[in-house]
């Protein structure tokens, strides 16, 4: 076995001790780490016009297309030869009879088949006719390719109180090990091509995409039609697109192989809550896009699965889904995006094998979130979207801080609305569930980017391994047939794997700035009620001294009085020895007023200290207040009155109530939505 540093020192772009060099630059010179990454990228792709199209022909977009690179034409300026047809067609011809009924297309160097959904049914019987086609042992789908290992095993099902979104297929990047009890069929040389380590692979991983809130809301209530056993889930009113769709849910969703559903940012993430529709009308990219008051049409981030399979190095089958809509707009749609690519914008020539094409792939899904701003609207410009609203925080913060000072400044003579504003936490806790909201979903987009990074190091050693044999370095099983005499294997001369690394980790790097950007933001913002509380309790201290001297004064005049007037009150009792004529005694009114006093004062000072007869004659006096009324018997406190306890009890100690189950993704702040109507 060749040791692939040994022969390529430079196999990995960036090396983990590069990353921990550039991270701690950004530290030192605070730098972010985006930009450390970005200085060398390379050139980005051409991205379609507005006004750009694809032709494929077909009924509607949601027909699996086929395809074709012949090499030799492809280098001579011809295009690709595509063509797009019926499930069922796929499934019983075979993409091979179909290219070459429909399209002449024979022999093709390279064959690139994808479904426009992720349906396990459709995906096992699309391989099972790819392979028939190839001339492989039809066991080899369900024992090697399909095995329980790389398909059943990867599955995540969702339980019974769960919401359809539980179901996904976690991230995966292996390796499919073809024997040759499989390829008796085969010629020697296309034997090696299948048996040759590098040769075979399966690949599984989330990517951002986008949807809008109509179109997720009419899916939600499908489901519930069909969780609900009505037979009729497909309307003659809607677009063949969605009827399509809604008779594949039908039929799928609740079998034992599902079809596998778009999910929001917080399905992705809270994989075990049922219902997230508030939670999803709550996106950041809705209430600060340019369409935030048009409800029901807003976009919303979804989160899609790519499933990859290359089999002999020059076929591809992917499946991930589109957007249900009936167009055919690059911009809007990856696989309308990469064949684009393909076509106006001429990869065609660069792609050579199968990991080329796999890596344009891979690269439209991972990048959509990043796309250049000039070709999408401004609603989908997702990622300038959140720099937006990051820097609206940051400048509502700000505001709130010069306020303070303009309070400190006072000298303690603050008016009435002075000292509304100093003991008003209002504001504050709007920004706090704004801040909060921000930081959540830029953790889930986070935690998307450390999925797809995962299957770049099993992919690199698979293409590497592929290099290798195709150079007549090592033989099928991967050992050293041949010495390279210390010259490099340009394993990656295109720069496919190049591009997709950088790309990937630098935009990773610039969504981790961003959740940076806005932990500080949040941490500034609770400094600021910190210091804003701490100025109030000055406040309420300096008030409490002025009125302990008021109370002093008050005590004072009280203790000169007290014996005038006690002394004013014995010498006008009626009583023989004060006033003649009287016949009662001073004793006997001192027997009386002594004990009677005694009496009252200590009952009166036993139910003012003891609570539950102090409640007892309270309700005996008052009258008790009735059930429903008892919102209406006690004002509600003013939010002014709110404490930082209170604040940090609700903003920092309350988790979230439900944690991802995704063994992918390891553990992030959990979602807090504060209620700030308390």
């Amino acid at each position: 076995m060749f040791n692939m540093q040994s022969v390529f020192p430079g196999i990995a772009r960036r090396s983990t001790s590069d990353l921990a060099a550039l991270e701690r630059q950004s530290r030192s010179q605070f730098i972010p780490m985006s930009t450390l990454l970005s200085a060398d990228l390379p050139e980005p792709f051409q991205q379609p016009g507005p006004n750009a199209t694809i032709i494929t022909g077909g009924r509607h977009p949601s027909e699996p297309s086929i395809v074709d690179f012949h090499f030799p034409r492809v280098q001579a300026g011809n295009d690709l030869v595509v063509g797009r047809f019926p499930i069922r067609n796929v499934i019983t011809e075979g993409p091979k009879a179909l290219m070459a009924t429909e399209r002449a297309s024979l022999n093709p160097d390279l064959r690139w088949v994808h479904i426009p959904f992720n349906s396990m049914q459709y995906a096992e019987a699309t391989i099972a006719a790819v392979c028939k086609d190839l001339h492989l042992d039809p066991d080899v789908v369900p024992q090697v390719i399909l095995s329980d290992s790389k398909w059943k095993n990867r599955l995540h099902r969702r339980r019974l109180d769960d919401g359809h979104h539980a179901t996904f297929m976690q991230t995966t990047c292996l390796e499919l090990k073809i024997g040759t009890e499989y390829l008796k069929l085969l010629s020697d040389n296309d034997a090696k091509r299948f048996h040759h380590c590098g040769a075979n692979f399966v690949l599984f991983m989330p990517f951002l995409h986008w949807g809008t809130e109509c179109v997720l809301e009419w899916r939600d209530k499908k489901i519930e039609t069909i969780e609900n056993s009505s037979a009729n889930v497909a309307d003659d009113c809607e677009t063949e697109l969605r009827r399509f769709y809604a008779e594949m849910m039908a039929n799928q969703l609740l079998s034992d192989k599902p079809l596998h559903i778009r999910r929001t940012l917080d399905q992705y993430y809270y994989t075990h809550i049922k219902k997230t529709r508030e939670r999803d009308l709550d996106q950041v990219v809705a209430k600060y896009g340019p369409m935030a008051k048009e409800k029901g049409h807003r976009p919303m981030i979804i989160v899609d699965q790519l499933w990859l399979w290359i089999l002999g190095g020059n076929t591809v089958i992917s499946c991930f889904d589109r957007r249900w809509e009936n167009d055919n707009q690059p911009r809007l749609n990856v696989f309308d995006n990469v064949l684009w690519k393909l076509i106006d914008d001429k990869q065609a020539k660069r792609v050579q094998t199968g990991f080329d094409l796999a890596h344009l792939i891979i690269d439209g899904a991972s990048s959509y979130f990043f796309t250049d701003s000039g070709t999408l609207p401004e609603h989908l410009r997702f990622h300038e979207l959140f720099r937006k609203a990051i820097g609206i925080s940051r400048e509502e913060q700000t505001k709130i801080f010069s306020k303070l000072v303009k309070l400190q400044n006072k000298d303690m003579t603050l008016s009435k609305s002075e000292q509304n504003q100093l003991f008003d936490l209002r504001q504050e806790f709007d920004l706090v569930r704004d801040i909060r909201d921000i930081m959540d979903e830029l953790n889930m987009i986070d935690q998307v980017y450390i999925a797809e990074i995962k299957t770049l190091k099993p992919l690199r050693s698979m293409q590497y391994n592929d290099a290798l044999f195709n150079s007549e370095r090592t033989d099928v099983d991967g050992n050293n047939v041949s010495d390279p005499q210390g010259q490099r294997l340009l394993w990656d001369d295109r720069g496919w794997f190049r591009r997709t690394d950088e790309y990937m980790h630098t935009h990773h790097a610039i969504v981790s700035d961003m959740v940076r950007e806005t932990e500080h933001v949040y941490s500034e913002l609770k400094d600021t009620i910190e210091l804003k509380q701490n100025n109030a309790s000055i406040f309420e201290a300096h008030a409490t001294r002025s009125e302990s001297e008021a109370i002093m004064l008050f005590t004072l005049v009280s203790s000169i009085m007290l014996p005038l007037s006690f002394f004013s009150s014995l010498f006008g009792m009626n009583v023989i020895e004060i006033s003649e004529g009287s016949r009662v005694s001073l004793g006997v009114a001192l027997s009386y007023t002594i004990p009677l006093s005694f009496i009252f004062t200590s009952v009166f000072m036993i139910v003012a200290f003891k609570r539950t007869l102090r409640e007892w004659s309270v309700e005996l006096l008052c009258g008790k207040s009735e059930p429903g009324n008892s919102n209406e018997a006690q004002p509600a406190p003013l939010k002014s009155q709110i404490s930082l306890n209170c604040f940090r009890k609700q903003c920092n100690g309350r988790q979230g109530t439900v944690s991802s189950s995704q063994s992918e993704k390891p553990n992030v702040t959990a979602r807090k939505r504060v209620d700030c109507n308390v």
